[in-house]
């Protein structure tokens, strides 16, 4: 599995799959919805998963992938003790593979976020200019108005501004209602939240049950705070409604996602419920749902962290060779040898493949070059990352035709056979590695 695959299982796919079914689980938990902390709580659990599953790749990369010694050279010393013959065969190319559907995959998303980020920053601009053509209106309830077409709002600095549209449209006591709406925004610091809402629908904007969410979590601030504009005088709640749908025909769905906007949420549904909701207050959490909830779904993250550790610390077992790297015979295999210079007993970190000079030397699984250099004894040497702290080694090139940061898949030349090194004759040492561990190179051999 390479690693763009990886990444995409375990912040991608697995996520989605999590969020979908909080998604669901939500739906069946009626008497909770439209609740703060509920679906704050839903949304944080859809967010961990992702983010559950990037810290299980990286935690899992950094147990294998610490810094490679340079063992004994002895292990790049070709000789030609051998006679047993492997032959390689790289295969056709006429499908892409795996890792290029996800590395295709990550630069959609890529432009998704790039679309996203611009229409949020236009929106950022928008209130800005608000902001800035906003003028002071003195009296006992001191307040902000702008000509720009909006209803309210209340900004990072703790602006409660109304456009002069509305305001001209409402009574004194309306606009109180409207002030004390803002100012529970302002209590509540509502303006970072929907800001951070925003970013979070920029980051997800391929996930549609996350960016359900966020929009029920905007909706659960504004009844909250609905709540509070109407605490300690229950009896103006028709006249809040009213307020609250002189407001919806203002504004006619022109909404501001990225910041707190009083009576803008832009749906029916939203208003819908939110006039209920004045009218008719619902009975708060109860504990017992509170506590059940969150136990179940700190349960159930727990069990999905555990699966996706469990798929990233599997990567090293994942790995496996197409086909040996060079044509030619194995000259000398993987393990305990006696040296072919000194004639003393050596440990052979690879295995040799001796083949006239020249010949091509393929990669034989995907991953990212990270050197091609000499390097002493070991003579040309090409390096490449296959992901999670999997590495392969080509040493003794003759020429190398790849360079450090580039991307190969199975069956790209990376260089010639030669004997660059201190070598008895022309072959190829290649080596797996995995974190400090040198592994047999057959034991990752395909089976056909």
């Amino acid at each position: 599995m390479s690693d763009a695959t990886q990444i995409l299982l375990l912040v991608g796919c697995l996520p989605f799959i999590w969020s979908g079914a909080l998604f669901l689980a939500r739906a069946s938990l009626k008497t909770a919805q439209g609740h703060d902390s509920f679906e704050k709580l839903i949304l944080i659990s859809m967010l961990a998963a992702p983010a559950l599953g990037w810290a299980a790749h990286q935690f899992a990369f950094q147990l294998s992938s610490q810094p490679l010694p340079l063992p004994d050279f002895s292990g790049y010393f070709g000789g030609f003790q051998g006679a047993e013959s492997y032959v390689a065969h790289p295969p056709a190319l006429l499908l892409p593979t795996l890792g290029q559907v996800s590395e295709w995959l990550g630069y959609i998303y890529l432009a998704g976020l790039a679309f996203h980020l611009v229409s949020l920053f236009a929106r950022i601009i928008r209130l800005v200019r608000i902001e800035l053509s906003a003028r002071s209106v003195s009296g006992d309830a001191p307040y902000f108005v702008s000509h720009h077409h909006f209803s309210a709002l209340t900004t990072l600095t703790g602006k409660s501004i109304l456009s002069e549209a509305l305001q001209s449209r409402l009574s004194h006591q309306q606009i109180d209602f409207i002030l004390s709406h803002e100012s529970a925004h302002a209590l509540r610091g509502d303006a970072a939240l929907f800001m951070a809402l925003a970013i979070v629908d920029c980051l997800f904007w391929f996930n549609p049950f996350a960016r359900h969410q966020t929009g029920r979590c905007r909706q659960a601030a504004e009844l909250d705070c609905d709540r509070m504009a109407l605490a300690g005088r229950p009896e103006m709640r028709s006249a809040y409604a009213e307020t609250l749908l002189i407001a919806l025909k203002h504004t006619a769905g022109n909404a501001l996602p990225c910041a707190p906007a009083v009576f803008s949420l832009g749906q029916k549904g939203d208003y819908r419920m939110r006039i209920e909701s004045i009218l008719q207050p619902r009975p708060k959490l109860s504990k017992t749902l509170k506590h059940s909830v969150l136990g179940g779904i700190l349960v159930t993250t727990l069990s999905l962290g555990s699966v996706q550790f469990a798929l990233a610390d599997s990567t090293s077992s994942a790995f496996a060779l197409a086909f040996l790297p060079a044509e030619g015979r194995m000259s000398s295999s993987y393990g305990p040898r006696t040296h072919p210079i000194t004639h003393n007993p050596a440990f052979h970190h690879g295995m040799d493949i001796a083949a006239a000079t020249g010949t091509p030397v393929r990669a034989p699984a995907s991953g990212e070059v990270v050197a091609a250099e000499t390097v002493g004894n070991y003579g040309l040497m090409v390096t490449i990352d296959h992901g999670n702290g999997v590495r392969t080694r080509y040493a003794q090139l003759n020429s190398a035709s790849v360079t450090a940061g580039q991307h190969v898949e199975a069956g790209t030349q990376i260089g010639t056979v030669g004997a660059s090194g201190a070598a008895t004759g022309p072959h190829l040492h290649f080596e797996v590695w995995e974190g400090e561990t040198s592994l047999n190179p057959m034991d990752f051999m395909t089976q056909d």
